[in-house]
């Protein structure tokens, strides 16, 4: 099914994909079956097609056709924090979430915690990996890498978050509407840009503790540009610095 713009959810959850052939079917369905048990409530799970040059489009409409309560995006135009910010821009409800698609997270466990979370009165939820209760398994330089990025996120800009590219995170109406429009950044950092406006003005923000397991598709190749990424995250940095402080 095409993305609905006339029908109301409790809950969306967005997987920003680009050339994820190989993975697709087995992620979508996994999940199907978490949001089956675990969300008692209308929702919707949009694959928010990227850029893709493999037969991953293809894929993802023959996954809506069979699975209901799943719908198709395709992009004008590339760009991870597009596909979530369109994705969620265009489903009317009252929690929104984005997760990728290698399901690094177990979502049978961040989701209803997020849920519980929003419900409660976060206004963004957000998983996190450095906190107590967390279980890691990913390679000692991923570590260190995420280790970097949070000290100079806490030198640069003085966040209290502790995870902020953790690939899992959920956000309120409220924030679909205020927050989410003044962020700039198109690409990865859009995500930690949403965290940084969201503190920045207040809003209520909960992390919760992630089961998390890099590579859990053994034959999937990391698509992220690892060295680009890392040198555009740390300019993204002091540009909102520029913007805030």
């Amino acid at each position: 099914m095409p993305c609905p713009d006339d029908m109301k959810y409790k809950a969306v959850l967005v997987f920003p994909v680009k050339n994820e052939a190989l993975i697709l079917e087995r992620s979508i369905k996994t999940t199907h079956a978490i949001l089956e048990k675990v969300f008692p409530f209308p929702w919707l799970i949009v694959i928010a097609v990227n850029d893709s040059t493999d037969e991953t489009l293809v894929m993802a409409k023959r996954l809506a056709e069979e699975l209901p309560n799943v719908a198709v995006r395709l992009l004008a135009a590339p760009g991870k924090g597009r596909a979530i910010r369109q994705s969620w821009e265009s489903v009317d409800a009252d929690y929104y979430f984005f997760s990728d698609i290698d399901l690094s997270v177990d979502l049978s466990r961040a989701l209803p915690q997020m849920l519980q979370a929003l419900q409660g009165g976060a206004d963004i939820v957000t998983g996190s990996r450095a906190l107590a209760g967390s279980v890691v398994e990913r390679p000692v330089y991923r570590r260190f890498i995420s280790w970097g990025y949070r000290w100079l996120a806490k030198v640069i800009i003085g966040t209290r978050l502790t995870d902020l590219p953790c690939g899992c995170k959920g956000i309120t109406r409220r924030v679909v509407k205020d927050i989410v429009p003044q962020v700039k950044d198109e690409e990865w950092f859009f995500d930690s840009e949403l965290l940084f406006l969201a503190e920045a003005r207040g809003y209520s923000i909960a992390e919760i503790p992630v089961c998390w397991v890099e590579y859990r598709y053994k034959n999937r190749k990391l698509s992220i540009p690892l060295i680009k990424t890392m040198r555009q995250y740390l300019m993204s940095l002091f540009k909102v610095r520029c913007r805030f402080m």
